[in-house]
C-alpha cells in the first residue's frame, strides 16, 4: 500500500522492482515512481492538474520500455522520461502539436503503446487520428491521415489478423485496423 500518489484513474506499470503510476498532487499531474514497499523514489511533472465535472486526475497508465517510461496526462501531455537519470527526454502535447480532439470533455485516457522503435498514440482529429512517434525523440514517424475520428477512451493494441499485422483502435465512432 502506498499513499501520496494523488488522485486520478491511473493503474500501475512495473519494471525492475519499480512501480510507476500517475496522479494529481494538487499543483500538477505527476509520474510517480515507488519501490515495492510503497516508498516514493522520484516524481516528474507531466502537466496541469484537474479534470472534468468533478473527476480530476490522469486517466492513463504509464508504459515502460527500454529504460524509458512514457506517460500521457489528462490534458494531452505525452512525456518520455529516462528511468536512470529521472529526466525528461521529450514532450509533445496531443492537442496543441497534433490538433488532437477528444470525443467529449473527459480528456485523454489512452496508455501509450511502444512497438519496436515507435510510440503509437491517438490524438484524434481531422489531421489524422493516430500517430507513430520515434520513441527516442518524439518526432512523427507516420500519421494515419485517413482516420479522422476523435480520440476515445481506448488504448491502441497490435494484433495480426490473417497475415496482416495491424494497430487496432476503438473510438466513439468506430473500430479501426491500421496496417
Amino acid at each position: 500500500k502506498a499513499g501520496g500518489v494523488g488522485v486520478g484513474y491511473s493503474s500501475i506499470a512495473t519494471s525492475a522492482g519499480v512501480v510507476y503510476t500517475l496522479g494529481d498532487l494538487g499543483d500538477a499531474c505527476y509520474l510517480i515512481a515507488l519501490d515495492a514497499t510503497g516508498k516514493h523514489l522520484w516524481k516528474a511533472r507531466l502537466g496541469d492538474a484537474g479534470g472534468h465535472r468533478g473527476y480530476p486526475g490522469p486517466r492513463s497508465t504509464p508504459t515502460v520500455s527500454g529504460g524509458k517510461v512514457y506517460a500521457l496526462g489528462q490534458h494531452a501531455d505525452l512525456v518520455c522520461f529516462d528511468i536512470k537519470t529521472k529526466k525528461e527526454v521529450w514532450r509533445v502535447n496531443l492537442q496543441r502539436d497534433f490538433g488532437g480532439k477528444m470525443m467529449s470533455g473527459w480528456r485523454w485516457s489512452e496508455s501509450p503503446l511502444v512497438d519496436g522503435d515507435k510510440v503509437i498514440i491517438t490524438p484524434g482529429g481531422k489531421a489524422g487520428a493516430m500517430v507513430a512517434l520515434n520513441k527516442d525523440n518524439g518526432t512523427i514517424v507516420w500519421r494515419c491521415e485517413d482516420f479522422k475520428d476523435s480520440a476515445g477512451y481506448s488504448s491502441v493494441i497490435v494484433r495480426k489478423i490473417g497475415d496482416v499485422s495491424q494497430y487496432l483502435q476503438l473510438t466513439g465512432s468506430s473500430v479501426a485496423g491500421i496496417d
